[in-house]
């Protein structure tokens, strides 16, 4: 396979598989209080930062695709006590620091939504690529590969963020250079 051309289903599913472990790498060994710490009033935390971008990888695959979103089918709201359409986008500093549900319930969906996205990423064709679709509620109609560059955006910065997080948090060397 390292000799076959890549696709764009292709590069996206490593891309999302490596930001996920990433994300993975920088959770683990948090505590708690570390997970939803703020560093400053006005900011977002790891936790908060994993589901969110969670959130639009899972509503982006599933509108790529034409499926209901993982959020939806397998009950998150409910467990997080948010609201269904909820995404982080727009949420208010006050709905960022009280975001703490269950290190459960976040990681059991974080791993939902990157299972979902990259099972429905595999199955987008060339030419599905191609059509237009809106891959968030208020946007406009692109064809599809532009949505994906926009969601392979918006998990890169925030892999980024949580990995700069978790060093802020704990100190050189977390990944074990």
């Amino acid at each position: 396979m390292a000799n076959e051309p890549a696709d764009l289903s292709t590069f996206a599913v490593a891309f999302f598989e490596g930001a996920h472990r990433t994300v993975l790498q920088a959770i683990e060994g948090l505590t708690d209080e570390q997970l939803y710490l703020q560093p400053s009033p006005d900011t977002n935390s790891v936790g908060w930062l994993a589901w969110h971008m969670s959130r639009w990888k899972d509503q982006f695959a599933a509108r790529a695709i034409g499926e209901e979103q993982v959020w939806i089918t397998q009950a998150w709201p409910a467990r997080f006590g948010v609201d269904p359409e909820r995404t982080g986008q727009g949420d208010t500093l006050e709905q960022v620091a009280a975001f703490r549900p269950s290190r459960e319930n976040l990681l059991g969906y974080v791993e939902a939504a990157q299972q979902a996205t990259v099972e429905r990423i595999a199955r987008i064709t060339p030419e599905r690529f191609l059509e237009n679709s809106s891959y968030a509620a208020g946007r406009e109609p692109r064809p599809l590969w532009r949505s994906l560059v926009g969601a392979v955006s918006d998990a890169g910065q925030h892999t980024g963020q949580i990995a700069y997080l978790r060093g802020l948090i704990t100190g050189y060397g977390w990944r074990g250079f």
